[in-house]
């Protein structure tokens, strides 16, 4: 696995490297009722099976080549195009989990 990457202006180490090439993960939440979500409860009660309503985890990654890289001039920047999704996002008849470059 490769080594942990730069991040400008962050000083948290509570990460692991996903790939050399990934610059960015999003995910979500499919919930056994058919719809999306940032959390895996449909409601807000204590449990301890917080899983219990959900039947999948959707994942997104974004992926830059080195040639890529190079191209761009700031990886800050292709990061903060991607934003996280909103619940709003989610719950759209077409979900949308990262923003388009």
């Amino acid at each position: 696995m490769g080594t942990a990457p730069s991040s400008e202006g962050s000083s948290t180490t509570d990460f692991r490297v996903l790939g050399d090439l990934v610059f960015r993960m999003e995910f979500c939440f499919l919930r056994k009722d058919g719809t999306n979500s940032n959390t895996s409860a449909v409601n807000s009660i204590p449990t301890t099976d917080l899983l219990r309503d959900v039947s999948g985890i959707v994942v997104a990654i974004a992926v830059m080549d080195e040639e890529g890289r190079k191209m761009s001039s700031s990886l800050s920047s292709l990061i903060a195009s991607l934003p996280d999704a909103a619940e709003s996002d989610l719950t759209a008849a077409s979900p949308r989990f990262m923003s388009t470059v």
